[in-house]
């Protein structure tokens, strides 16, 4: 029973997590498009930066999409 329980409780937090990690890929993948729509291709640097960047940086850098003049300010970090 208690393997079982286990089991089952691993299984929930493997999908919890695998749901977790593809909005985040997601939301890298949609911060290119529109990083590549505004400002055209992306360098290797831009794209390591928004691959390594966090949620909470990601969600600051599509927010400054929408007001930034450069590549160079969107993918600023922000202290």
């Amino acid at each position: 029973e208690g393997r079982k329980e286990g089991r089952q409780e691993g299984r929930q937090e493997g999908r919890h997590e695998g749901r977790k990690e593809g909005r985040q890929e997601g939301r890298k993948s949609l911060l290119r498009k529109q990083l590549q729509l505004r400002f055209g291709s992306l360098s290797r640097t831009a794209k390591q930066r928004i691959s390594e960047a966090s949620a909470s940086e990601l969600d600051k850098m599509a927010e400054r999409v929408l007001t930034a003049t450069s590549l160079d300010e969107v993918l600023a970090p922000q202290s």
